[in-house]
């Protein structure tokens, strides 16, 4: 079964599309070695003074940089910002089939009802909405790309809470909280207490606070979950009702959709405390 780590969520935003198409232009080849090639061109002109070579150098490289950075970020954006957000998606495949490959299994070890339940529910919420919104957008777009991503982030969150659950509920089998209560009880009830006895009950007590405090993480776990449900839901219905133009979603998708990214990264800053 996988370990829990806490992993840097994934950003579909327009924001970050156009930073890392920015980044990754600049990052080309064809960019990136001519701009060297200008940048000692220019030195050894500083240096040694103008000569044929250093000019051509200079100028060569700058122009080669500079036009081949034109042509990838005017003509071949989009190329590159398919390419960001599909190897998102190709990171968080493998996330998902690491993460409920076992899953089900061991939320059933542990006898997590509700568990179950989100785990089921949750796989159904996002068939649903993948289907939806291959009706609505061009899967070969990079709108499509991108909100798929984002619903795809909130989905692996819950996962990874329903990953903590059964870590948690493990964990609490190791303390039979029956006993605990039962043995309190007798021992309180004791008097006189002898030191032996209130060591017994600060011990128990201790164990006591400990098993509540875990338990009641499960429980932000899987509330956390069901909100993380709603919100599919309510943006599952903006995209079945909404109407695009040439395969550009409106400005209110667009708002849901950035909805569920600060869900997403909400779910990180949870996950972290």
């Amino acid at each position: 079964m996988p370990k829990n780590i806490n992993v840097k969520p994934f950003d579909f935003s327009q924001t970050a599309v156009k930073k890392a198409v920015i980044r990754n232009t600049v990052e080309h080849p064809l960019v990136l070695y001519p701009a060297v090639l200008s940048v000692l061109g220019f030195f050894s002109i500083g240096v040694f003074g103008f000569s044929p070579l250093s000019i051509t150098v200079a100028a060569s490289g700058f122009g080669i940089a500079v036009v081949t950075w034109l042509v990838n970020y005017g003509l071949r954006r989009n190329k590159f910002a398919n390419a960001y957000v599909n190897k998102l998606h190709q990171k968080m495949e493998q996330r998902r089939q690491s993460h409920i490959r076992f899953l089900e299994t061991a939320l059933a070890d542990v006898q997590s009802t509700e568990g179950q339940s989100q785990f089921k529910r949750l796989g159904e919420k996002f068939a649903i909405f993948e289907t939806i919104l291959a009706k609505k957008l061009n899967p070969h777009e990079l709108t499509y790309g991108r909100y798929l991503g984002m619903a795809e982030q909130v989905y692996l969150g819950a996962i990874d809470n329903l990953q903590h659950v059964t870590n948690t509920l493990k964990s609490l089998q190791a303390i039979n909280a029956d006993y605990l209560q039962q043995r309190l009880e007798t021992l309180q009830t004791m008097n006189p207490r002898t030191v032996e006895v209130e060591q017994e009950i600060a011990s128990l007590t201790q164990r006591q606070i400990l098993y509540d405090k875990q338990y009641k993480n499960v429980t932000v776990l899987l509330a956390q979950n069901e909100e993380a449900m709603t919100k599919l839901d309510v943006t599952i219905a903006a995209i079945n009702d909404m109407r695009t133009e040439d395969g550009s979603a409106t400005m209110d998708i667009e708002t849901a959709m950035n909805e569920l990214q600060r869900l997403a990264n909400r779910a990180k800053d949870y996950s972290n405390n």
